[in-house]
Order: structure tokens, then C-alpha cells, then sequence
């Protein structure tokens, strides 16, 4: 008896397996049945548009979004149904999916669907300036025509596009309160913010002034400088050192020990700092840019150079300095590197630097040393970005 309760319980098990596995058979059928359906329209769809055939495109688009939708699927997503209905002239069936863009883009598309969308891109890309005389031509309001050919503007020229990068921010301006406002601040790219960054190599030609002056003439050291444009925004970190030479003869007294300097001697220049200020003109050839510097300065003998002690040194000045100038390049030629491609040309240049400035200083170690100074670099800079910032 308990055999036969055995064989009849395992005989259900396996009847239960069989139809579970037959409908999971099923259910697979199924997906892939829906699935071809879709690739068949989406390939046709694609073919009539690219072939200009709108009425057939029209009917296949419409068949699929009412034949073909899955509880799970969409046959389209969002960035596909944009440039269909693009491509259609369905100005309305547009404006709807960008006026409700936070839904429409929730939509999720068939696993393994046909690619079209790179071709859909491709095209309107072709048919942009027909697409905009066709937008030009509609009896939408200029609200919708804004937005419409905010789309086309990129299509056309891309979103690095001086043009599309001032549509964009007006359009995000304008749509803050309309129905539009996530499809422009969220889906439209924003224009990539311009930078650069540069080495400098030049000479410094420091100019004291004030009882500096009366102990060191104007002399040239070394200058080296990290530049960063962001838009046109100016950064530059820099550093300048080299020797000075004494005019005169000198005795110094300093924590009561006198120190005797005859004429000529050495003495180490070090200036360290930030410039910071704005692009006035930075166009394809030319950036001048105003700025402010703050910097630390300081300068100390070398009477005990051959001790090889920097203990026994005295410092004659050291001070925190701020003052205004003027930054101004030419680049002189781009050049590219790696594969030497069009686009890469540009995104190396060489170009001439000419600093002026006035650095006032904030204090001054030894009265016979007080004083400030000017300046004047040039130098060559490596730049590496868009040099333009226009």
C-alpha cells in the first residue's frame, strides 16, 4: 500500500514539472515570437524611413506602438521615438514625449531589439536644414518652434557648438516653469565647459623699487608657471627664483651681529604664488586676461655658500605680496600628437607669454631692504585644450 501512495504522489510531482515546464515552454515561445515581430517592424520601419518612404514609416510606427506593446516592453525608447517623430513631421506626437519626458523615458525596449537608432541619428542629421524650413513653416507657436529647433541645432552641429551652447542656455532660461522644462535641463546635453591647461618656461625680469632698488638692479631669473583656463576663468600657479647682485658695498646689523657685504655679492631670490583673473579676450590667436597676484618673496645672502649652511644665512627680505596685472598670450601653432588626427592637431599649441605686474609688499625684515617690485615675463607656453575660450 505505502508503495503504491509512493508512485502515485512522485506521478504527480512529475505531472506537476511537466506542465510547469511546458508553459515556461511556452511562455518562452511567446517572448520570442514577440520579439521577432518587433525586430521585423523596427528593421522595415528603419528602411522606410532611410528610403524617404514617410507614409509606409507611418503605418509600420503606428502598427507597432499598438500591436507590440508588452507589459514589461516597449517596441521604441525614448531617444528612438524622438527621431522618428522627427522624421515623420509628427511636430505634436514630439512635443508630447518632450513635454512629458520623465514618463516617456521610463519606457524600456526589448531585449536584443534591432539597432536603429544610430542610423535614425544619422539621418536626421542629413535632413537637418530640410527638417528646420519644414519646423519654420508649421503653424506652431514660437515656444514650439524654439524647441524643435533647439533639437535640430544639435543634430547638425553638435553640442560643442558655440551656436547650440547659447540656445540651450536661453532655452533653459526659458523653460523653468513650462511643461518642458526636464526634457531641456535633463536631456539636452549642456555645452561642454572650455579649458585648457599649460606648462610656462620663460625668464622673469624682477624690477625692485624703494631701498631694493638702491641695493639690487634689475636682473632676470628663471620663471616656470602651471596655467589652468577653465571657460574664462584664469588660474596660474608659478615660481621664479635665480641670483641677485649686491650694487654697493654694505654692512648690515641684524640680532646684533654685523654682517659685511661686499659689491657684487650673491644673494638668493625666491618668488612663489597664484595669479588669478579673467579672459578680457581669448580668442583663436590672442588671451589677455587682467589679474591679481598674491605671492611670497624672499631673499637671503649667500656669504656662507661654501659652509654649505643655510643656518648661518641671513634673509634680508621676506613678505607676503599682492598687486595687480596683465597676463597676455599668442599662440604661435598648434600641433598634435598620438594618431595626428584633424582633431587632435588642435588640442596642442605653443604659444608666447608676456606677464607685466606691480607687487606691493607687506613687510620688509630689514629697513635697508624695503621696497617693492615690478615685473616683466616672457616666456613659451605648451598648451593642451582648446586654447579658445570665445
Amino acid at each position: 500500500m505505502r508503495k503504491k501512495l509512493l508512485l502515485a504522489a512522485l506521478g504527480v510531482v512529475l505531472v506537476v514539472l511537466s506542465a510547469g515546464a511546458q508553459q515556461a515552454n511556452e511562455t518562452t515561445q511567446q517572448a520570442d515570437s514577440a520579439l521577432l515581430r518587433v525586430n521585423s517592424g523596427r528593421e522595415q520601419l528603419l528602411q522606410a524611413l532611410l528610403t524617404n518612404n514617410t507614409a509606409r514609416a507611418r503605418e509600420l510606427y503606428g502598427s507597432l506602438n499598438r500591436d507590440a506593446k508588452d507589459p514589461r516592453y516597449s517596441p521604441f525608447v525614448y531617444s528612438e521615438e524622438i527621431c522618428i517623430t522627427l522624421l515623420l513631421q509628427s511636430w505634436q506626437d514630439w512635443l508630447d514625449k518632450a513635454a512629458n519626458y520623465r514618463e516617456e523615458v521610463q519606457a524600456i525596449g526589448y531585449p536584443k531589439a534591432y539597432p536603429i537608432y544610430d542610423s535614425l541619428y544619422s539621418k536626421a542629421s542629413l535632413k537637418c536644414d530640410t527638417l528646420r524650413a519644414a519646423v519654420a513653416a508649421s503653424a506652431l507657436s514660437a515656444e514650439e518652434k524654439g524647441l524643435l529647433q533647439l533639437y535640430l541645432q544639435l543634430l547638425k552641429t553638435g553640442e560643442r557648438n558655440d551656436t547650440y551652447g547659447q540656445m540651450v542656455q536661453e532655452a533653459r532660461m526659458q523653460h523653468t516653469s513650462t511643461p518642458y522644462h526636464d526634457f531641456v535641463n535633463t536631456y539636452m546635453p549642456k555645452q561642454p565647459v572650455k579649458g585648457s591647461i599649460s606648462l610656462t618656461l620663460g625668464a622673469n625680469l624682477f624690477i625692485p623699487t624703494g631701498e631694493l632698488h638702491s641695493r639690487f638692479a634689475p636682473r632676470g631669473v628663471p620663471f616656470a608657471a602651471l596655467d589652468f583656463n577653465i571657460s574664462r576663468a584664469y588660474l596660474s600657479l608659478y615660481i621664479s627664483a635665480g641670483k641677485l647682485k649686491l650694487r654697493n658695498a654694505l654692512s648690515v646689523v641684524s640680532d646684533s651681529k654685523t654682517y659685511d657685504f661686499a659689491s657684487g655679492s650673491d644673494f638668493a631670490y625666491f618668488e612663489g604664488g597664484i595669479l588669478a583673473g579673467y579672459s578680457v579676450v581669448h580668442n583663436s590667436r590672442v588671451m589677455l586676461a587682467p589679474y591679481l597676484a598674491l605671492a611670497g618673496s624672499t631673499i637671503e645672502s649667500d656669504i656662507y655658500k661654501a659652509a654649505k649652511d643655510d643656518s648661518k644665512e641671513l634673509r634680508v627680505y621676506r613678505t607676503f605680496a599682492a598687486g595687480p596685472g596683465i597676463h597676455s598670450e599668442v599662440k604661435l601653432f598648434d600641433f598634435g600628437l598620438g594618431s595626428g588626427s584633424a582633431e587632435k592637431a588642435h588640442e596642442n599649441n605653443i604659444s608666447l607669454r608676456v606677464d607685466a605686474g606691480y607687487n606691493f609688499a607687506a613687510t620688509s625684515l630689514l629697513p635697508e631692504f624695503k621696497g617693492n617690485s615690478g615685473y616683466l615675463r616672457v616666456a613659451l607656453c605648451w598648451g593642451i585644450g582648446n586654447f579658445t575660450q570665445d
